[in-house]
């Protein structure tokens, strides 16, 4: 038999020795979960099985007594922790300090009594060394504590047992051989303990200790940094993983789906157990065909859209190959981020910003109208004052001869001095529109309702017989508008329809509230404006009749914008003209909406 406890004396040594530099690896360079404890479980299995080759080897009672106590402070380890290395990797946070102190009373108070046996024999009660094989391990008969250390080794193991099975209960398949893996790793060493401690293993010898290191190192690989980087099996998983918000799902070296989070279930609208094994061009062809999955290398910012009935969502793709430890592509990792409202976000900004071009474009256009006008408003009103004082002239002149020598003038010379006070008084109103148009408008504003603006208006037109006037306007909302700017401008709206209709028709005066404004509507059945001249009707010196400057509409339109408000005109030819003002309702005027600036405008209230 001396031969056989060679070969396992050696085996001992060689396990202990590469447990033991794994786990001062582990110790030194691992930080991850779990990894500490991990060290300790390689550090406290290479001294169980040091000093069970060395007691083996000693050769006196003494010495393998020692080394068989100085085994339990590796034996002691195992049982919690691996409960403890379980619950660390799997993230549990209920294993309080307070509750290892708890759980390591055992432990401790076992080392202790296994210090002092020969007082009390609690642990071995008797022991036997055989003389004539010296290369053998003491012979025990254990002691009650000793028992109760064993059942509550077992109790430890038990619940990593567990803890490790319900892992494999709910593994994938990318996991599940690892779990497997990490099951029996703890089932192999507790049944070689089972075995010792009923005095079935062969040559009595314990097992336990080589087979605990061999379980570990093969899991491993006999590579430290594999397994505690987190290869082995990832109980993490639950914690981190499956809540992710993203959609992840692991695939193979041949594009078949291994595993997905809850995330990407929802992305993809089936179970993982109902795809698992599944090629993913079989499940998203459409979607996923360009994302990179039939490529090595990492793809990343890749941008995908995903119909499902109505509903259309964008997801941001990230694929990544992991590779095995020879190079080679083993599986690949897909990240999935719904970026929909973002893209939203992207598509609303895109259309404000063109809005805002828009509206830059616009309001430049409004500051060279405001430019031009204002240089047609001060050419105005320079031309004005110097037409004025010749034109005061003229009519005193008149004026002088009409009085002296008005018993010596014929009808024709009186005829003659009529045309020229005609001239004068329509020269004098031409001037007059040239000076309104380049002053401040002052505003003096006083109470007043829509009916009342319009009777006022109607009151200073003289109106054919042949034109019907409907005024459907009501006395209600009240106003604060310059009543004499306002009669102005309607007086100017009304002449217009009426002009509009030499042969007679209707014009039918309405009024409203409209997002918070009135709304005044003048509605004529006369012959209407053509398109290219209703693109000019605002501006100043346009006109389509004999006489006139065409500075009228261009004036109302800007006493209509100091209130705050707008005029708007639509036209068809041979169906009539529909003129709509629009007056702001309470408070203040806002700032006009045309080309005029707010300092062009002053406003006084009154009673």
């Amino acid at each position: 038999m001396t031969w056989q406890i060679t070969i396992f004396v050696f085996h001992l040594f060689s396990t202990s020795f590469i447990s033991l530099i794994t786990g001062l690896y582990v110790l030194k360079y691992r930080h991850g979960a779990g990894s500490r404890m991990g060290a300790m479980l390689l550090l406290a299995g290479a001294l169980w099985s040091l000093c069970y080759a060395m007691e083996i080897t000693g050769i006196s009672f003494a010495t393998k007594l020692l080394w068989s106590k100085v085994q339990f402070v590796g034996k002691v380890v195992i049982g919690l922790g691996y409960l403890v290395y379980t619950l660390q990797y799997m993230g549990e946070r209920w294993l309080t300090r307070r509750i290892l102190s708890m759980l390591s009373v055992v432990p401790v108070t076992t080392l202790l009594l296994v210090s002092t046996n020969e007082y009390h024999r609690l642990i071995w009660s008797h022991i036997v060394m055989d003389s004539v094989n010296i290369l053998s391990p003491l012979s025990y008969t254990f002691g009650s504590v000793y028992w109760v250390f064993t059942a509550y080794t077992y109790v430890m193991l038990l619940f990593a047992s567990l803890a490790f099975f319900r892992v494999l209960l709910h593994s994938r398949r990318i996991y599940l051989w690892r779990s497997t893996a990490l099951l029996i790793c703890i089932f192999v060493p507790w049944l070689g303990s089972i075995l010792y401690n009923f005095n079935l293993a062969p040559y009595s010898l314990d097992f336990t200790p080589l087979l605990l290191n061999v379980c570990i190192l093969a899991v491993s690989g006999i590579n430290p940094e594999r397994l505690y980087r987190g290869d082995i099996i990832p109980l993490a998983r639950d914690t981190v993983i499956l809540s992710m918000g993203d959609g992840v799902i692991v695939l193979d070296a041949q594009n078949c789906i291994m595993d997905m989070n809850t995330a990407a279930e929802q992305v993809i609208g089936h179970d993982l157990t109902e795809v698992s094994g599944q090629p993913i061009e079989e499940i998203l062809p459409e979607w996923l065909d360009g994302a990179g999955v039939h490529h090595d290398e990492m793809k990343l910012g890749k941008e995908m859209t995903l119909h499902r009935g109505e509903e259309r969502r964008t997801y941001d793709v990230n694929v990544s190959p992991i590779l095995d430890w020879r190079g080679r592509l083993s599986s690949k990792i897909i990240v999935l981020r719904d970026i929909t409202y973002l893209k939203i976000t992207e598509e609303k900004l895109r259309r404000y910003s063109e809005h805002l071009e828009e509206l830059v474009e616009e309001r430049t256009e409004r500051l060279r109208d405001a430019e031009r006008l204002a240089a047609i408003g001060e050419l105005a009103g320079m031309v004005g004052h110097d037409l004025r004082n010749p034109l005061t002239g003229i009519a005193g002149a008149v004026y002088y001869l009409k009085t002296t020598y008005r018993h010596r003038m014929d009808d024709k010379m009186k005829e003659m001095l009529r045309v020229i006070e005609d001239d004068v008084d329509y020269s004098s109103k031409i001037i007059s529109d040239l000076l309104d148009y380049s002053r401040k408008i002052q505003l003096k504003l006083s109470g007043s309702n829509p009916k009342q603006l319009v009777e006022e208006a109607l009151a200073s037109v003289k109106v054919p017989e042949n034109i019907r006037i409907v005024d459907l306007t009501e006395d209600q909302p009240r106003l604060e508008v310059d009543r004499l700017n306002m009669r102005r401008v309607l007086t100017n709206i009304i002449k217009n329809a009426v002009d509009s209709m030499p042969r007679g028709g209707e014009l039918e005066i309405t009024s409203g509230r409209r997002h918070g404004d009135l709304e005044l509507v003048f509605k004529d059945t006369g012959k209407g404006i053509p398109g290219d001249i209703l693109e000019k009707i605002w501006l100043p010196l346009f006109t389509t009749k004999a006489q006139g400057m065409g500075f009228g509409l261009a004036i109302c339109k800007r006493m209509v914008e100091a209130h705050g408000g707008s005029i708007s005109l639509e036209s068809e030819v041979g169906e009539g003209t529909t003129v709509t003002v629009r007056l702001p309702i309470k408070g203040e005027p806002d700032a006009p909406s045309g080309p005029w600036m707010k300092s062009d405008i002053e406003i006084q209230y009154s009673n």
